[in-house]
């Protein structure tokens, strides 16, 4: 009868907290480290950067700064507009990085090692 009786009290100080709490806050909860977190991403998130950049929300903001668009090569401006005109890049010549492991494959597959120097004595012919 002891054991009965100590759960029924413990059930009732549970619900007289939880009531309490309903009470006091109003229902109204301020928001958790989570959900800030997740809202100033979102704000990140929405600067546009003309599809030349990103904005990254561990980038160095300081003293209330916004945070800032890092641009892709060729480019820069405060929101990676400008197209640099002395840039050396060869949009020709571009391939992708995944590419480029699938020949290293291929070349560790044929030579039956995946030593580095047969991609340096390639590179270099």
């Amino acid at each position: 009868m002891a054991k009965k009786t100590s759960a029924m009290n413990l059930a009732f100080i549970l619900i007289l907290l939880c009531a309490s709490n309903v009470f006091v806050c109003r229902g109204e909860w301020e928001p958790t480290w989570s959900s800030r977190a997740a809202e100033e991403a979102e704000a990140v998130a929405a600067i546009p950067c003309s599809g030349h950049g990103r904005v990254y929300l561990d980038g160095l903001i300081l003293k209330g700064h916004e945070p800032v668009c890092e641009c892709n090569p060729c480019y820069g401006g405060s929101d990676c507009s400008k197209l640099l005109s002395d840039c050396a890049a060869n949009a020709a010549g571009w391939v992708a990085p995944h590419v480029l492991l699938y020949d290293m494959f291929d070349i560790c597959l044929n030579y039956h090692s995946c030593e580095w120097d047969y991609l340096s004595e390639d590179s270099e012919a």
